[in-house]
Parts: C-alpha cells; structure tokens; sequence
C-alpha cells in the first residue's frame, strides 16, 4: 500500500498542505510501522521466504484498525464513511469473485513474474487463498490482475486501499487547516 500512502502525499502537497503533518499526526506512526513491516514481508517473499504468509490476515485486520484511528481521532466523519464504504465494497467484490472460484482468488501475473515476486511454487502453498487463474475462472474482471511488480491487486483491493489514502490525505489537510486557524474543533455547546 506503499504506493497510494505515497500518492496520498503527493496530492495533499500538490494542494498545498504542509507536509510536516506526517510527522505531527501522532496517529499516523502505527501506518508506518505497517507499511516497514509489509515491506520486510514483501522482501522476505522475493527471497523466497514464506514462513511470514499465514500472519498475513492478522496483519491486514490490525492495518485497517491503525488506517481507521485518524480518521475517527481526527474527527474526519466523511472520509471515515467514505472508507467503510469502499473497505465493504472491496471486501463484498473480492468474495464474489472467490465464491464464483471455488473459494479461491485467481490470479493473474505479468509484471511479477518479470521482478520475480511471483512464480508459481509460491501461488498455492498449500491452503493458500490464490491459485493462478486460466481460461475456467469466472469474473475475470473482479480477480487480481492488477500487476504493480511486488503485488497484483483486484478492483475490490483498489478499493479497499482508498481508506489508505483518505487516512493520509485527510490527516494532512486537517493538519493544514489547524496551522492555518481553521480546523480547531468548534466548542461544544452546552444544553441549558
């Protein structure tokens, strides 16, 4: 997910928003703990090294949580409902195109195969979630085919990495708008 934290980034700089946010949001550090940690199972896999895959879900689960604490500390409703959203429909679009596989997410490498992260001794190890996808897979179009060299996505993983951004984006802007006077909560009002 390194690639659309990276964009996130680019965008909220683009826009003008200071990046000293990254280092300010206090929230955003369990993110980059993640992001070290999948890139240290990222590695391990080119090496050839599996012994991290069946953590996998654990890790996925516990990102999400970290991803989500921003928005909601942050106070950024809309993007927060934006995520579950997107998270629900990426998760609903992956399941689909596992139950029209026999429960499995084909695959369908390209890029991959080239960088090595790919090959077909690592695809189904065995209770693996992901086999390579042929001429029998059905909804092709919601299967991982999205080969960005170290991962192939799904539309429904696209989907799901829009909490990703939003997290880092919209804690960027809030950031901006407190050092600019804007964005301090309003005080609450009392009932009386």
């Amino acid at each position: 997910m390194i690639e659309t934290l990276l964009l996130a980034v680019l965008l909220a700089h683009k826009r003008g928003y200071a990046l000293r946010g990254l280092r300010q949001a206090k929230l955003l550090y369990p993110i980059y703990l993640f992001e070290v940690v999948t890139l240290g199972f990222q590695a391990s896999i080119f090496f050839g090294v599996y012994t991290f895959i069946p953590y996998a879900p654990i890790i996925k689960t516990t990102y999400m949580v970290a991803l989500a604490l921003p928005l909601i500390c942050y106070q950024q409703y809309r993007a927060c409902l934006i995520s579950a959203g997107c998270v629900f429909a990426g998760s609903i679009l992956n399941n689909l195109a596992m139950a029209a596989n026999g429960g499995k997410m084909p695959v369908y490498p390209t890029l991959s195969y080239l960088t090595g992260y790919v090959n077909t001794r690592n695809l189904d190890l065995g209770g693996s979630l992901h086999v390579l996808g042929g001429s029998a897979t059905r909804l092709k179009v919601l299967t991982d085919y999205i080969d960005i060299g170290y991962s192939v996505l799904s539309i429904g993983d696209i989907l799901v990495r829009v909490m990703g951004f939003l997290a880092v984006y919209c804690t960027l802007r809030h950031f901006h708008q407190l050092s600019i006077g804007g964005g301090a909560p309003a005080p609450k009002r009392s009932i009386s």
